[in-house]
């Protein structure tokens, strides 16, 4: 059933206060995500050389900032979910929303395991290390 003019505007507005909120959500999560790796990037500067080795397998700071930005985007579509469910917004809208949520965790698994490929992986295959490359197979089951 339609409504009339003053509910469907009520509710657009409703609707774009919603999303007001998810992206000024995933905009503070995303500062947060930065803080974090730029955090993370001066910890590494000052790390003790004899931690190289498990420092080297750990991704890049500008990786960690896209994996970090990208958990940013799900957590500011999840929170928007939940504001739709709180309004009782059409559930078709709902879906399509949790749809733009998996997309970014799926998005995410594919980065950090093009990431684990390429660093890891390789360090451990030329180690010999096969039980990392056995829990990454396993990882990668787990997540298809």
């Amino acid at each position: 059933a339609a409504g009339t003019g003053a509910e469907q505007a009520a509710a657009d507005e409703t609707a774009a206060d919603g999303t007001v909120a998810a992206e000024e959500a995933a905009t503070a999560a995303m500062a947060a995500a930065e803080q974090a790796a730029a955090d993370e990037a001066e910890a590494d500067e000052s790390a003790d050389p004899a931690d190289a080795a498990e420092t080297a397998q750990a991704p890049s700071p500008e990786e960690k900032k896209k994996q970090l930005n990208r958990i940013a985007k799900a957590i500011g579509h999840l929170q928007h979910v939940k504001t739709m469910i709180e309004n009782d917004e059409d559930c078709s809208d709902v879906i399509m929303q949790l749809s733009a949520v998996n997309a970014a965790l799926r998005g995410l698994g594919k980065e950090i395991i093009k990431e684990h490929l390429g660093h890891c992986i390789v360090h451990a295959i030329e180690e010999g290390d096969i039980k990392a490359v056995e829990e990454f197979q396993e990882a990668i089951q787990k997540f298809l």
